[in-house]
């Protein structure tokens, strides 16, 4: 981009991949959250989205044997870097909270 912003889709790849080594294991806990009908990451990308024909158009490899879903906005990409950024801070596994409107399954490990 021309004036050096970063788009939503590099800001929450660069996010995910900084928190994976910072605290080993969390993609794979953030692998069982699924709120309505996609997954943030996934081992497959057609674990990512309820629906097929989206797997093709917005998935993309985040790192090796993980792959994560591009289609989400500036709001909703923030919320999943949040979701685990909140639950460190406060030294907490993954619970049932609210996010974006809907509960998020229990991924506690």
């Amino acid at each position: 981009m021309r004036d050096g912003s970063v788009s939503a889709k590099q800001l929450l790849a660069d996010g995910l991949k900084a928190i994976e080594a910072a605290c080993p294991g969390t993609l794979e806990k953030l692998s069982h959250i699924k709120p309505r009908t996609r997954r943030i990451v996934a081992r497959n990308p057609k674990d990512l989205f309820d629906e097929a024909h989206l797997v093709d158009e917005y998935s993309e490899q985040l790192a090796e044997g993980w792959w994560y879903g591009t289609n989400n906005s500036a709001d909703r990409a923030k919320a999943w870097l949040q979701l685990r950024v909140r639950r460190t801070e406060m030294g907490k596994g993954f619970q049932d909270e609210p996010w974006a409107g809907v509960m998020v399954e229990r991924a506690d490990a």
